[in-house]
């Protein structure tokens, strides 16, 4: 990677992922996940959550 010694930049070089479990756990053009709603169980034993967070 050299450096253009008028303009001072460098040039660009894209970043590389080579580390296959990125590749494993993906999906093609899968953006974040979904988190599924708590069962109605599992939500009577804990509460809904979102009330335990303090307020900023």
């Amino acid at each position: 990677m050299g450096m253009d010694m008028k303009t001072k930049l460098r040039d660009f070089h894209q970043a590389k992922w080579d580390e296959p479990i990125i590749y494993e756990l993906s999906n093609k053009g899968e953006r974040g996940i979904l988190i599924p709603e708590a069962e109605k169980d599992i939500e009577t034993e804990v509460g809904d959550g979102i009330s335990k967070l303090p307020e900023i």
